[in-house]
């Protein structure tokens, strides 16, 4: 079984520099809070676990942020960043067609006008895209970003899945862009009937991933004449199928590309979900009877001959371990459950979490805490921080 990686050239070079910006981007009062020379952003990513914020100008992002909403990174490419920012509210209801599932008209109430930029971070421009006819993106959370040419050719696809409760199979449409517009309806893989939850998009080589950190991913090959969506499920006994929210979700389970192959990252938590699987029932017992919480990494592998993808666990430790590492004492961090942030994209043994007003990095290799730090971001409040707020991502740009 061979790792589900780029190619080669893109995992020996070395590490350049990568950073944790957060999601939620902050808007200036001023250009002079960019840089000269009319900038449209600003991102000097910090060392981490510090934690880089991207800032915009009111022209980018006229609106006031607030719970309902508020602007944000959706995807980071080498080239640059897929930024969506409203511009002002709609009047007037939105009628658009589902042509592929019936042939009636929908109603649509959208509250804001939606835009969409591909920011340089290079030349700390951004270019907004064209804005779709028919309102034709309707999640934003489920559109990825892929580039070609260092990023002078790039492609826009969404999951749009049909869902049915009278059929088992629906289509589910990429809606790509670049200079022009084009659809194609791709068969779902999959044939249990329930909403696909929208955890993010992420891109390798030329694959985009779509994330439901409770269920696996879909993936296909957007440049292909004919993508083929396929169904990675996860390992049964890691599927986070506990009652909470999304939110919640992904601060105990988050995907990740690093070194050059895609992992997910469980944070396991006894007493919470119902065990009924006999890996996890021997882990519950292992680790304090139930009442402590630990730590799995899988990296996906791919079979080639036959095509098919399975996962192979690298890391399952336990926080208590972690706990009495002479390294966590010295911290002075609370011995309590942390939320997932991110992995290092160069070293997939170090994964960074949230606990409280703290961001820390453990290797788990040694189960020993290698940094932490206060982190400086005030939307979302730090109760609500996980890594669906934050990305780790290498950009060309110059560290702080």
């Amino acid at each position: 079984m061979a790792a589900a990686s780029s190619s080669p050239s893109s995992t020996s070079s070395a590490p350049a520099r990568w950073g944790i910006p957060a999601t939620i981007h902050r808007v200036c009062a001023a250009d002079a809070d960019l840089p000269p020379g009319h900038a449209d952003l600003s991102l000097a990513l910090a060392a981490p676990p510090a934690i880089s914020i991207l800032t915009v100008p009111p022209r980018v992002s006229p609106d006031t942020v607030s719970s309902r909403n508020y602007p944000s990174v959706l995807a980071v490419d080498p080239s640059g960043l897929l930024l969506h920012a409203t511009q002002g509210e709609r009047t007037g209801p939105i009628l658009r067609r589902d042509r592929l599932s019936s042939n009636n008209f929908v109603c649509y109430r959208r509250h804001f006008v939606h835009a969409y930029f591909l920011c340089d971070a290079r030349s700390a421009n951004a270019h907004r895209l064209p804005d779709p006819d028919d309102n034709r993106i309707l999640d934003a959370g489920n559109l990825g970003l892929l580039t070609r040419d260092g990023g002078c050719t790039y492609l826009l696809a969404e999951l749009q899945p049909v869902r049915s409760w009278l059929r088992h199979r629906d289509p589910a449409v990429l809606f790509f862009r670049d200079t022009a517009v084009d659809s194609k309806a791709l068969d779902y893989p999959l044939r249990v009937v329930r909403p696909w939850a929208s955890h993010g998009v992420f891109s390798l080589g030329e694959r985009l991933w779509w994330c439901d950190v409770s269920w696996g991913l879909l993936t296909c090959l957007p440049f292909e004449e004919e993508p083929v969506l396929e169904f990675v499920q996860l390992p049964v006994s890691d599927r986070l199928s506990f009652q909470c929210t999304g939110k919640e979700l992904q601060g105990y389970g988050c995907f990740a590309v690093t070194n050059g192959a895609v992992r997910f990252v469980k944070i396991g938590v006894p007493n919470r979900p119902k065990v009924t699987v006999e890996r996890v029932k021997k882990m519950v017992r292992r680790h304090g009877q139930g009442h402590d919480p630990w730590i799995t990494m899988y990296m996906l592998c791919s079979d080639e001959r036959s095509g098919s993808w399975s996962w192979r666990i690298e890391h399952e430790v336990s926080f208590k371990d972690i706990w009495c590492h002479q390294t966590y004492e010295a911290s002075g961090l609370p011995k309590k459950c942390p939320k997932l942030a991110c992995v290092d994209p160069f070293d997939p043994d170090n994964v960074y979490f949230f606990l409280q007003g703290f961001i820390f990095s453990l290797d788990l290799s040694s189960w020993s805490l290698q940094k932490h730090a206060r982190f400086n971001v005030k939307k979302p409040t730090r109760k609500h921080m996980s890594s669906r707020f934050v990305l780790a991502c290498e950009l060309p740009v110059t560290p702080s």
